[in-house]
């Protein structure tokens, strides 16, 4: 890698080029079908991050209740922020969290759902069908039966490491 290129997003380009989409190991006995848990996202992601220098950070940030300057006052938020680090280079995303309050699964499960697919979403990793974290929303939806699909075959080539630099 020349010196000029050895950035944050070269390296993610680098790792992104060899990362497997997460296999889909966990059932989802609501909807009868399958999707990449949390370990398989981690285990599709993780080693190819660190082979290039890249740490993962994810962790909840509390922001208190507010009000705005019309006097609106706005409940207390959990989120969840993603961040990706290189020397002191950094990419980070954070999203709300959707749970029922007071209630202690419903927040683990939102926050485990928030792990997986903003892991999967920075990484652009794919491995899920499921219910689109409805259940961490506490939404009912209608069952479903999903077939398995097979992949398309990519029409252009991969590209390798040269050819990324």
């Amino acid at each position: 890698m020349k010196e000029t290129e050895d950035t944050l997003i070269s390296r993610l380009a680098l790792a992104q080029a060899e990362m497997p989409h997460a296999e889909m190991k966990s059932d989802n006995p609501y909807f009868k079908s399958k999707y990449a848990g949390l370990p398989e996202v981690i285990d599709a992601t993780k080693p190819y991050l660190n082979k290039y220098g890249i740490a993962v950070v994810q962790t909840s940030k509390f922001y208190p209740r507010s009000r705005g300057e019309d006097g609106t006052e706005f409940p207390p938020i959990i989120t969840l922020c993603t961040q990706l680090f290189y020397k002191d280079q950094q990419i980070s995303s954070e999203v709300p969290l959707m749970y029922k309050p007071n209630d202690i699964q419903s927040l683990i499960s939102a926050k485990t759902y928030s792990k997986r697919t903003e892991l999967q979403s920075v990484c652009v990793v794919g491995g899920e069908v499921d219910d689109d974290g409805n259940a961490a929303a506490g939404k009912k939806v209608e069952k479903k039966v999903s077939k398995p699909t097979k992949a398309a075959k990519p029409s252009v080539p991969a590209k390798t490491e040269a050819e990324l630099l």
